[in-house]
């Protein structure tokens, strides 16, 4: 066999013996996740499920086992062994279903909660006591384990990476060596296949028929029968162990083996196949604010909370929706937490619900503030509390789940980002964006999601009386076009009938479309709101006209500080206005540009177009350019560099790159990971300068835009973008860069920057060269231009464009373009002497 001179007998005692030390942090990992509180609370139809699996597939396949045993010849190693191999498919074990369950990200559905469940119960009866059998029969003292947090999940993190990434995958691999294949006759095989497909059969119909009886749909009877069928590692234990105590054998061993992997590599894809639960939510019909019946009697808002620090925000945001006698609120708060020292993930309500298991929340902060909100608006709101416990893959589930129970007008998601105090942006958690993007795919209703900046005070709206001649809370409506910004007109339509609220709707038009349907259409919208809130002076409307979406960035940013609350839609109709606002940056801050001259300002303007938010600095004073650009302009490079930038770019000269980058005040900057960018049409001399003046926890990335505002005014489709990523940490953030120009359709090219350098000196240098010769001989156009004339007179006119410093440094800072210029002076010689020995065999010698 191939394992023994891969795995001699003295080095496979080794790895069995850490294998079966292994597998005992892995149960103890397990036994650490699992809330035993929960085991006595599982929900009716789970238990009736589980003890309907349990006695099914043991009696059933035990008693064909039995009667095959009698009837049917075969080894009598074999009949010893095959009842308890049918005995063992009677296991529904916990955590084989939760692994699975989380493989097929259907952990929180309410098919995946309900196979949790009857698993749990199931593990009660069966597995739970093999799993102490093996425990005390490997260790005598017995075993200890902590109740889930604080201790099991300080417990987890330590240990778990350990136990899933090494003692996990070192078990399976010994129990593989282990299986041989080839001791298995056919007949053995088709007797314990007949068992294997029986129990399969009856553990389906086992759930079948009380889910029947529960009122749940056979379909999904069907899909839960066939996960609660799922094998895994927890009856390669028993089955482990019962090979040791020579109960199987090796043929036995195997062909339990064998039919678990066969099973397994069936049931996964099925399932996959069959259930979709994104499709739960395809047939509801959404819910949105504009389409409510009435004047939204009944205005239902469902808020998700992260973070108490949110709090505040989120009470301005339900106060500033108007809860009044004519005009009451429903609030539908869930509180998002992420699951820790658990498997089992948690829906629990904080009242009484007809589905779902009613506790007191824990979140006295939370509950607190909505305790007050509803006593202040004491009779015209209620609120109902709930609580996700959950991992954030999953959680989309629990949050849509709520949505099509309670149909809100609206869904209120937390962003992934926070800005503290100082104004400094900081990632609070990345899976709480990818959780958004999947409720914005399947939620039942509208949704926004609410960017808190942490400024506004709790008691601005609260005590605040509506006396003042000012308003409390300011709203801006971006209002572009489309559904989303006429969804954000009917919210904020609302929001002014609160007096402590004044509403600016601020209507952004393209040039030139003053006839366009779509226009008219949504003027005569505007005017039906503006009729509705006739005589409301909190209520006011403004238009702007725009070129472009640089005009349109630059008038965001005269409005934004205007108001302590935005609101502007998601999707928009397509125009040349918006166009590569598709690709916005996930990190909006992203993009800061050191030396600000034409190249700078080339790659700002796409940039801006894009959405990012820059910065700039240069001993150039450009402010009014920026001005025009909406772009920051600092005359002080220290501020600049103290500011909180990701990325800084630099666009400089080459030869002027060493003393720019010198000057910089490195020692003040806020992130020492800042990315540090270089545009130079060198690159070895920039990665040679940057990995001696940054600190070492800075990134560097060295790039060369192979085009110019000449060559790029037209767009940058298919030009090329080299880049070498020198030293990077965070790949997110060289990657959403990089993207700035994939975006645009560049062709990016990664190299070396000896290699750039190399084929640069070979193309670049040798075109600049021949385009300022042909400078100095003063070729001009003439009546009798060929093609390939007017391609030099081109070449010359472009390369005279650059200046004379960028193509001495091409040559100064380019240790390969001396060699080709000497190349070049060779071949050119070589060309004349060719032509004159073709002179003088035509002509003769030149006499004297």
């Amino acid at each position: 066999m191939l394992s023994n001179p891969l795995f001699p007998p003295k080095g496979a005692v080794i790895i069995e013996t850490s294998a079966a030390f292994g597998v005992m942090f892995f149960f103890f990992i397990i036994g650490v996740k699992m809330d035993p509180a929960t085991l006595m609370k599982t929900e009716k139809k789970a238990m009736i499920i589980g003890l309907s699996v349990f006695i099914f597939t043991f009696s059933i396949p035990t008693g064909l086992s039995l009667f095959m045993t009698t009837q049917v010849a075969m080894d009598k190693s074999l009949s010893n062994s095959l009842p308890l191999i049918a005995g063992s498919q009677s296991f529904t074990a916990f955590v084989v279903i939760a692994i699975l369950l989380t493989e097929l990200k259907i952990l929180n559905t309410d098919i995946g909660r309900l196979a949790m469940s009857a698993a749990m119960f199931n593990d009660i009866i069966g597995f739970t006591f093999t799993a102490v059998q093996f425990a005390i029969m490997q260790n005598k003292g017995g075993l200890a384990i902590p109740e889930g947090p604080p201790l099991g999940t300080s417990l987890i993190a330590k240990m778990e990476t350990f136990s899933f990434g090494f003692f996990y995958p070192t078990y399976l691999a010994v129990t593989g060596l282990q299986t041989n294949l080839f001791k298995i006759d056919y007949k053995s095989m088709w007797i314990v296949s007949t068992i294997v497909i029986v129990s399969v059969v009856v553990k389906i119909g086992a759930v079948m028929l009380p889910g029947y009886y529960n009122n749940i749909p056979l379909k999904e009877c069907f899909v839960i029968g066939l996960i609660l069928n799922a094998r895994g590692i927890a009856e390669l234990v028993v089955y482990n162990l019962w090979r040791g105590t020579k109960i199987l054998t090796d043929q036995e061993f195997s062909l339990a083996v064998f039919s678990i992997m066969v099973i397994n590599a069936i049931i996964t894809p099925l399932i996959k196949f069959i259930y979709d639960p994104s499709k739960q939510y395809n047939a509801i019909t959404r819910s949105s604010i504009q389409h409510s019946k009435g004047d939204m009697m009944d205005f239902r808002i469902m808020v998700c909370i992260h973070k108490n620090e949110n709090i505040p925000t989120i009470m301005n945001l339900l106060e500033a929706s108007h809860a009044s006698e004519d005009r009451h609120v429903k609030v539908i708060a869930l509180i998002l937490v992420e699951l820790l020292g658990r498997s089992r993930p948690l829906l629990v309500a904080h009242q009484q619900h007809d589905i779902l298991r009613s506790t007191v929340s824990k979140s006295i902060q939370i509950n607190n503030a909505f305790q007050q909100y509803a006593q202040q608006n004491k009779g015209y709101t209620s609120v109902e509390l709930f609580t996700s416990i959950s991992n954030y893959e999953t959680m989309h589930d629990d949050i849509c789940r709520i949505a099509v129970d309670r149909i809100p007008n609206i869904l209120i998601l937390p962003f992934h980002k926070q800005w503290a105090i100082d104004g400094s942006v900081g990632i609070t958690n990345k899976a709480i964006q990818y959780m958004n993007i999947n409720v914005l795919k399947m939620a039942p209703c509208s949704t926004g999601i609410l960017i808190d900046r942490g400024t506004i005070d709790i008691t601005q709206l609260f005590s605040r009386q509506s006396s003042t001649s000012t308003s409390a809370y300011h709203v801006g409506v971006f209002f572009i076009g489309g559904a989303d910004d006429i969804e954000a007109l009917a919210y904020s339509s609302r929001m002014c009938k609160n007096e402590n609220v004044d509403v600016t709707v601020v209507r952004f038009l393209q040039f030139g479309l003053e006839n366009s349907i779509e226009r008219k259409r949504e003027s005569n919208l505007i005017d039906e709101y503006r009729n509705i809130n006739k005589g409301n002076n909190r209520f006011k409307t403004t238009d702007e006209v725009m070129k472009d979406g640089i005009e349109i960035s630059k008038s965001i940013r005269k409005w934004i500080d205007s108001f302590d609350l935005v609101m502007v839609g998601m999707q928009h109709s397509e125009s040349t206005m918006f166009e590569g606002y598709e690709e916005w940056s996930e990190c909006p801050e992203l993009g800061i540009i050191v030396g600000f001259g034409s190249f700078g300002q080339f790659l700002a303007k796409t940039m801006i177009k894009q959405g990012h938010i820059l910065t700039a600095t240069s001993r150039t004073d450009y402010s009014h350019s920026c001005l025009q650009l909406g772009i920051q302009f600092f005359r002080d490079v220290r501020t600049f560099i103290e500011a909180n930038n990701d990325v800084i770019l630099i666009c400089t000269s080459i030869l002027s790159f060493k003393e720019v980058l010198s000057s910089m005040p490195l020692v003040c900057l806020m992130k020492p990971t800042t990315l540090f960018v270089d545009v130079l049409s060198v690159k070895e001399h920039p990665r040679k300068l940057l990995l001696w003046v940054l600190p070492e926890e800075a990134d560097i990335l060295c790039t060369h835009p192979m085009f110019g505002p000449e060559s790029g005014k037209d767009g940058w489709k298919d030009l090329n973008f080299m880049y070498d990523k020198v030293r990077i940490s965070n790949e997110a953030t060289c990657s959403n860069f990089l993207h700035i120009f994939a975006s645009e359709g560049c062709k990016m090219l990664q190299m070396s920057c000896e290699e750039h350098d190399k084929i640069a000196a070979k193309s670049q240098f040798i075109t600049h060269t021949i385009g300022r010769t042909l400078a100095e001989m003063d070729i001009e156009s003439t009546p009798i231009d060929t093609k390939g004339f007017q391609t030099l007179i081109q070449l010359k006119d472009s390369t005279m464009r650059d200046s004379f410093d960028l193509y001495s440094g091409l040559f100064v800072h380019n240790r390969f373009a001396k060699q080709e210029l000497e190349n070049l002076q060779h071949a050119l010689h070589k060309v004349k002497e060719t032509l004159l020995q073709r002179t003088s065999e035509e002509l003769g010698p030149e006499k004297d």
